[in-house]
């Protein structure tokens, strides 16, 4: 039982806002700071995006309009379901390869970040969040292993109302479907949750088809007046998520469709079965204090076949989280620690490609790999700890001072199965400091500015893709250091129905990693010395009327390399002064929702991103005479269109969407792959699509 109780989470309070907007927003309260505090006094950069914000998001298979009102938050839409999202906050994220890098998630307090820092968002069901809280910036001093911020994803499958079923339909262009059931209401003391559902997506590109499964089961039940217990349940299979991968500058803008003949041949694909659960106890000692805990594990089985590799990677992750919160009108105080393991079973054999008998059926993909000699047996394990403490004093009515502490210890370790069963490990630890500061300018307005130690290590896999392929952990790879310190001011003027929030930032960056690819498309990484990240982020929401609402988002950001020596064709080369690439130096969101009669919601976006360069040079490497617009991708806009009503049939339990992306039909690639080989660093993202949405109560 004590075990049980061993573990954290994030607390605060949860947003008080209705289905539809209002006029004055009630006062927001964040669980992401694992510290109970209301919105506009939080001593950092935080956002929420709730359900009204949701309900725009046009495409069901990815974040990207999302964060459309959250500055500092830039995704990649990959158009490629096998690699995911690309979500980057404040230049950090962008060398992610797959997934999410440098940015700790979660899905109802529990981590979908692995210990070794790396996340996967394949199982999150779109048509179930209820909102998301955002910290921006590095926040080690709480959550160790994240230099770029924390996502924190609440469902909304549980409900206080009687049983009820919720089917929905989702249909949408490229061969999108999507068939899901929602079976929620009160259940013995509390409130229960299920949801299944399946999907299918052809895709805009060749072979980038996919198929998924899922099902999500949550309960909520007071045991006591004092003890509240959270169970949740979260399954997701995919039996092919086929990868098309990147292209070069010319075909990206001609044939965007195009897959490259030594992605076919190799049957370039994921293939995914993973399980994850939780148990949250929250016990309120007295009405100071109080102790929440969580105990989670999650199974994940991978099958990666990529050009030159078949990965087969078997993995258990499992932790516990435990906080315990004392607060006062005048201090609040917050301690506990986080333990997390990572267990793998690593096999890497050759990629011989497919079958010739293979008829292109992505059922059959797998069946039909051929596999040659092994390259990788080993076994990866991650352990890690981290006690921390963090305390908020109010010093006057208007200055509230914050600061914090945290200890983080990571063992890396492979042993490898063939040969002379060698061993290698790895330790990293840091102690992370944070302090900073609120002030009330006003009722309405407040200043507040932070400094902020944090640290990020390698993932296995950065760590085993050596550059000279062998297995074990390169020793030569060292965790990213950041010392931050950003300022900010941020208000709610209830009386011009007007929010803000803007803020200035400046990260200094020690051995940040950086990706490359060898001539088989193999990822493997290094430190580039220092780089300097610093940025501008501003966010104007203003609700006139219960009519409209409409917001703008800027994010300014400029990332470049202090400290860079690379070897090229034997020689090297300091890159000091260039911009990192992947990451764009503007970004501009802009909304316009309006609201008819509680029963017709329509929303327009846009979003514009500027000009990135695609690799460190900046250019040609040394040597190639090629012209410098093959390395950058080019400035877009995207123009989206959402409608909604509800009360379809007059029952006011039916509901129909429609959505538009990328409304005028413009040519432009929504992510890159940073130092990619061959010069293929560009993902194009899809022509104009069309989605429908169709649910009701039962």
């Amino acid at each position: 039982m004590a075990l049980i109780l061993v573990f954290i989470l994030l607390h605060e309070k949860t947003v008080a806002q209705s289905v539809l907007y209002e006029t004055q927003l009630d006062s927001v309260v964040v669980s992401v700071g694992r510290v109970n505090n209301e919105f506009k006094i939080l001593p950092y950069s935080a956002s929420i995006i709730d359900s009204n914000q949701l309900m725009g998001a046009i495409n069901p298979l990815s974040l990207k309009e999302v964060f459309i009102s959250t500055p500092g938050v830039i995704v990649n839409n990959r158009f490629n379901l096998a690699q995911g999202d690309r979500i980057i906050i404040r230049g950090l994220g962008s060398r992610a390869q797959f997934g999410v890098r440098g940015i700790k998630i979660f899905l109802d307090d529990i981590p979908l970040t692995f210990p070794d820092g790396q996340s996967q968002l394949n199982n999150l069901n779109m048509s179930y969040i209820k909102n998301i809280e955002v910290v921006r910036g590095p926040n080690s001093s709480l959550y160790g292993n994240a230099s770029g911020g924390v996502i924190s994803i609440k469902s909304n499958l549980v409900s206080k109302e009687n049983i009820y079923i919720k089917p929905e339909f989702n249909y949408g262009s490229f061969g999108f479907w999507k068939f899901g059931v929602d079976l929620s209401g009160n259940l013995l003391s509390g409130s229960s949750g299920i949801n299944i559902y399946t999907s299918n997506y052809d895709g805009f590109r060749n072979h980038s088809e996919s198929r998924m499964y899922g099902a999500n089961i949550i309960s909520n039940q007071s045991i006591s007046d004092k003890l509240n217990l959270t169970l949740l349940l979260n399954y997701y299979y995919t039996p092919y998520l086929l990868n098309p991968s990147s292209l070069n500058k010319e075909d990206a803008e001609n044939d965007p469709t195009k897959v490259r003949e030594s992605i076919i041949n190799s049957g370039s694909a994921k293939k995914v079965n993973q399980t994850q659960a939780g148990v949250t106890l929250n016990y309120k000692i007295s009405d100071l204090s109080s102790i929440k805990s969580t105990i989670y594990a999650i199974k994940r089985n991978l099958l990666n076949s990529i050009p030159s590799r078949i990965i087969d990677l078997d993995r258990l992750s499992y932790g516990l989280r435990n906080t315990f919160h004392y607060q006062t009108n005048s201090v609040n105080i917050i301690a506990g620690f986080d333990l997390e393991v990572q267990d793998d079973i690593r096999l890497e054999y050759r990629n011989e490609g497919v079958e010739n008998s293979w008829n292109g059926d992505p059922s059959e993909l797998f069946d039909n790999l051929i596999y040659g000699e092994i390259l990788l047996n080993q076994d990866e394990f991650v352990f890690g700890i981290g006690p921390f403490i963090r305390a908020e004093f109010e010093i006057t009515e208007n200055l509230l001072i914050a600061g914090g502490l945290r200890y983080d210890y990571f063992n890396f370790k492979v042993e490898e199965r063939t040969g002379d069963n060698a061993v290698h490990e790895k330790y990293m630890d840091k102690i992370s400091p944070t302090v900073g500061f609120n002030y009330s300018i006003s009722d309405y307005i407040n200043i507040y500015s932070s400094i902020t130690s944090s640290f990020q290590t390698p993932t296995t896999n950065e760590l085993s893709n050596t550059p000279s392929g062998e297995g074990g952990l390169n020793p030569l790879l060292n965790p990213e250091v950041i010392n931050s310190i950003e300022a900010g001011i941020k208000g709610d003027v209830s009386s011009l129905n007007i929010d803000f929030d803007a803020a200035i930032f400046l990260m200094d960056i020690t051995d940040q990693l950086v990706v490359n690819q060898n001539i088989f498309e193999e990822s493997y990484y290094t430190n580039s010395g220092k780089s300097e990240n610093k940025g501008f982020e501003f966010a104007l929401n203003w609700t006139p009327s219960e009519l409209l609402r409409t917001g703008l988002t800027y994010s300014n950001n400029n990332m470049i390399f202090k400290d860079y020596v690379v070897k090229h064709n034997n020689q090297s080369y300091q890159l000091n002064g260039n911009y990192l690439p992947g990451i764009p130096k503007h970004q501009i969101n802009y909304y316009l929702s309006l609201n008819f009669m509680d029963k017709l919601f329509a929303q327009a976006t846009l979003n514009y991103t500027s000009e990135m360069f695609v690799n460190d040079f900046n250019g040609s490497p040394p040597g190639l005479d090629s012209p410098q617009y093959n390395y950058i991708n080019e400035a877009y806009h995207l123009v989206g269109f959402t409608i909604i009503y509800r009360d379809l049939i007059g029952s006011g339990n039916m509901n129909l969407k429609l959505g538009v992306e990328n409304l005028f039909n413009i040519r432009y690639n929504g992510s890159i792959v940073p130092n990619a080989f061959g010069n293929n660093f560009y993902e194009p993202g899809s022509d104009r699509a069309f989605f429908v949405s169709l649910n009701f109560r039962l």
